[in-house]
């Protein structure tokens, strides 16, 4: 559920109530470094600080935006129906009306939205390094690169519901030949991924004989949350497919 704020190439792109939700958390979590990058005092500085977290805010959507544009892309012309793209509170998704027809297809589909990222992480690091770019304008191309580059990476781990489960599955459909079979697989990879985040979140605090932040927790938490959440539903949807 939410908003529909346009359509691409026919396709509703919807705003759920989450993405208010995250903008505005990540609007807080970069202000600090936009303060220091802007470091006017007064009204104006207060105003700049903002207006530049927002801006990365919008920009890290923006490139979620193109993940998906990418999937939905690639999809139809492997001659699936896209229903919809939805911007969510830990990222997006793009629905479809059916399956992909073939292993193959299944992994095109979910590569392109990684790659996408990585691409554009490139770019950015490029103009980053080579223009002749200072302060704000800066800060925003890096910022670019490091969210694009880790987006794509983090999204090629080998587990539903990330985009590398998919190829994960596609890989053991194809050996296999049974699509339940390379779902199942990739839903239990998920599930090692989901643990992975939180031991990334925790024990590097804890060697180092101290407490993670709580925004760090907080995300972390989410985030495994929903990566075990969907490896769930993927293995009872690979049950049905038996069934």
């Amino acid at each position: 559920k939410g908003w529909v704020v346009g359509r691409a190439a026919g396709v509703p792109v919807v705003l759920s109530p989450g993405w208010l939700v995250a903008a505005v958390v990540l609007t807080a979590f970069f202000f600090p470094t936009a303060r220091q990058l802007l470091p006017e005092s007064g009204a104006v500085g207060l105003a700049g600080a903002i207006a530049l977290a927002l801006a990365a805010v919008l920009m890290l959507f923006g490139s979620t935006f193109l993940h998906e544009l990418a999937h939905a892309a690639v999809a139809r012309r492997k001659g699936m129906t896209v229903r919809q793209i939805v911007l969510t509170l830990l990222g997006g998704h793009t629905e479809f009306a059916e399956s992909a027809p073939g292993p193959g297809s299944s992994a095109l589909v979910a590569v392109a939205g990684p790659a996408t990222n990585i691409v554009i992480g490139l770019l950015a690091f490029g103009a980053w390094k080579i223009l002749p770019v200072s302060g704000a304008l800066a800060a925003l191309l890096f910022v670019a690169a490091l969210t694009n580059g880790f987006v794509g990476v983090f999204n090629l781990l080998p587990g539903l519901p990330l985009d590398g489960g998919r190829v994960l599955e596609s890989a053991v459909w194809t050996a296999t030949g049974r699509r339940s079979t390379g779902t199942t697989v990739a839903a239990w990879a998920g599930h090692v991924v989901a643990l992975g985040v939180v031991a990334w979140v925790l024990v590097p605090a804890f060697l180092a004989g101290t407490s993670p932040g709580l925004t760090q927790v907080v995300w972390g938490a989410m985030i495994a949350g929903f990566l075990w959440t969907g490896a769930v539903q993927a293995r009872q949807g690979a049950k049905l497919d038996v069934a």
